[in-house]
């Protein structure tokens, strides 16, 4: 027997995937946080986010936190890029807040909404 998958079923398999990496980051960003919570080591848990990004999304969170969001999105190019930086975008402003930084950590939090509906559209 031979199994065929139409274009629908493969688009189908890739959003599936896309979002159980989505919950997986947002699983492993909540440890991060929680562990910076507990021990009040923040900066360790920011480099962690900067080695997250470049892992999962290919480029360095240095490059793009230097240029504006619109920008940003047009670099990532894929909805699920974005919407993976802009939750990481979230974290950063989190632990940014964690550390007593309230500008930065606002700055951190307004990206990420505005990544969020860049993902969007």
């Amino acid at each position: 027997m031979r199994v065929r998958f139409g274009r629908d079923d493969v688009n189908d398999f890739e959003k599936d995937y896309i979002k159980r990496q989505l919950q997986r980051l947002s699983e492993a960003l909540a440890r991060v946080i929680l562990g910076a919570r507990e021990t009040g080591k923040i900066d360790p848990a920011l480099e962690e986010i900067k080695k997250t990004c470049r892992s999962l999304i290919g480029h360095d969170a240095r490059f793009l936190a230097v240029i504006d969001a619109g920008s940003a999105a047009l670099v990532l190019r894929e909805p699920s890029k974005i919407k993976a930086y802009a939750e990481l975008c979230a974290a950063e402003g989190e632990l940014l807040a964690l550390r007593g930084d309230a500008a930065a950590a606002e700055a951190m939090q307004k990206r990420a909404r505005e990544l969020e509906e860049l993902a969007k559209a």
